[in-house]
């Protein structure tokens, strides 16, 4: 009854063997978790458990008055997932004809932050270059976006 009850077990739970073995015989340790993919019915996709750069939203983009010091930009940065780490900010200027100009790049040490990542008001002060007009931010995980 026992070996039943195994084989069984084994026979339900085939994928999630088979990802933990294969993921231990390639040194893959990140850990992830299925969710639905709404796409196809019945098919579930993967998807990293912590830090996923699809969970995070950058919204309310503000600029203050130009100062001496630099400009003041303000954004709302949200984790729509459960269990994000504070993400890395890019910058990114552009000129007047819309063209990419630079990137400036901001750890989470960078900016002021709470202790749980739900929804932050970001601060970050930008020394613009006299042929930047505009600017885009972008939150990201990693070395660069």
């Amino acid at each position: 009854m026992g070996a039943l009850l195994a084989a069984t077990a084994a026979y339900v739970f085939r994928a999630e063997i088979t990802d933990a073995v294969t993921d231990g015989l390639n040194k893959n340790d990140a850990a992830v978790k299925r969710v639905w993919d709404d796409g196809v019915r019945g098919k579930m996709s993967l998807r990293p458990q912590t830090n996923d750069p699809a969970f995070l939203q950058v919204s309310g983009l503000r600029a203050g008055a130009a100062t001496q010091v630099g400009v003041p930009i303000s954004f709302d940065l949200t984790n729509l997932g459960d269990a994000n780490d504070f993400p890395n900010i890019a910058v990114l200027t552009v000129d007047a004809s819309g063209r990419p100009l630079r990137k400036i790049l901001f750890s989470p040490a960078d900016y002021n932050h709470g202790k749980r990542f739900e929804r932050e008001r970001v601060e970050l002060l930008v020394r613009p270059r006299p042929d930047e007009r505009s600017f885009t931010v972008q939150a990201f995980y990693g070395e660069r976006p």
